[in-house]
């Protein structure tokens, strides 16, 4: 219940959720699935490809605004001249 039996951090903290879920009856009719090692896979690749085109696109439009001075100079320093 609580991380300690040793069969796996997800499955444990997926099992405590559910249990939680379950308690509160907040969603009781809501049970675990196990997923296949191709899904599992797919779920990683997937998570792994957003994140990274996430952290790109934000890296890019921080240049892009900071390159155009729209946030001023409270947050990336003093303005253009000085």
């Amino acid at each position: 219940m609580f991380l300690f039996s040793g069969r796996g951090y997800w499955q444990e903290l997926i099992e405590s959720i559910v249990w939680a879920h379950n308690k509160l009856k907040v969603a009781p009719a809501t049970q675990p699935r196990a997923l296949s090692i191709v899904q599992g896979r797919a779920v990683g690749v997937t998570h792994y490809l957003l994140g990274g085109i996430a952290t790109t696109w934000a890296f890019f439009l921080v240049r892009i605004y900071k390159s155009r001075q729209l946030f001023g100079p409270v947050i990336f320093g003093t303005p253009k001249g000085n």
